[in-house]
């Protein structure tokens, strides 16, 4: 089964956007516990 390259291109879309709200996610969390650790 061929997938046709709009199908590619959203895939790959797909799995860059899933990576970066996971990279955003852990961003926040480090900003939030720096801001924790800074503020005991």
């Amino acid at each position: 089964m061929a997938k046709d390259n709009a199908q590619i291109q959203r895939d790959k879309r797909a799995k860059e956007k899933a990576l970066l709200d996971r990279i955003g996610a852990e961003k926040r969390s480090l900003i939030v516990s720096k801001a924790l650790a800074d503020a005991l």
